[in-house]
């Protein structure tokens, strides 16, 4: 199979699996006939697998992956949220 003809086969499932129909009513309050569940794919081990491996070849050779370094990677504004988000709500 040709990388074009492998790309296209995993196009077809990705679509079978994530492209729903019906009636959906959007955040918006919109309605739609059709729906793209990309949750779908990422809950098949198989698919997201597939999906990953044809990333990761889009990856530079040259990339290098980022390091963890503790007390950084996260912004003040994340580590707030994330203590704060099982406190009740402040109201004044």
């Amino acid at each position: 199979m040709t990388d074009v003809e492998t790309l296209a086969a995993l196009a077809r499932e990705i679509d079978t699996t994530c492209r729903l129909t019906g009636t959906f009513v959007l955040r918006s309050g919109r309605t739609a006939d059709e729906y793209f569940d990309k949750y779908r794919f990422e809950a098949d081990p198989r698919l997201l697998d597939r999906v990953a491996a044809q990333l990761a070849l889009l990856v530079p050779s040259r990339a290098r992956p980022l390091r963890h370094r503790p007390g950084r990677g996260r912004s003040a504004g994340a580590r707030r949220s994330r203590r704060g988000a099982a406190r009740a709500p402040h109201s004044d």
